[in-house]
């Protein structure tokens, strides 16, 4: 599997093993569940961050989940290093000499895009939850919980 390559539903995958409803509709809600990450495959690429750029979105994601996962005294820890990071990207670009403020934009667009996208999935696997679609069971729900899958 690589680039370009397309995923077909009808016959990738066998679900009766992980849901106890039909497997037609387990199918189609692990699919709306799992594989529309692909979607950010092309906004990055046309995005081409560098190395300083990458770390600064991964790391605005990563605090902003654990703050508001977590609350309190994380919360407050999370918007530190957040500022910590935003002060240092500010560093990085003034020493390029350079007009940051839509490349900042388009970085802050593309978190918030993936951070929606994270919510939206863990309200799927909620529903699945109550509905009680999925009949896998994990020894440490709690790790899978925090990764959103």
């Amino acid at each position: 599997m690589g680039y370009n390559t397309y995923y077909s539903w009808n016959n990738l995958v066998d679900m009766t093993g992980f849901s106890k409803s039909n497997e037609e509709n387990a199918k189609e809600f692990i699919k709306c569940v799992d594989w529309n990450m692909l979607n950010f495959i092309d906004p990055l690429m046309y995005l081409n961050p560098d190395k300083v750029e990458i770390i600064f979105m991964i790391c605005q994601f990563s605090f902003n989940y654990a703050g508001k996962r977590f609350q309190g005294p994380i919360l407050e820890i999370s918007e530190n290093f957040a500022d910590i990071l935003s002060n240092d990207l500010h560093d990085y670009y003034s020493n390029q000499n350079v007009r940051y403020s839509i490349r900042l934009a388009e970085l802050l667009k593309f978190v918030r895009s993936v951070k929606n996208y994270f919510l939206e999935k863990q309200k799927k696997v909620d529903i699945g939850d109550i509905f009680d679609i999925l009949k896998v069971e994990f020894s440490h729900p709690q790790v899978f919980k925090d990764n959103l899958c």
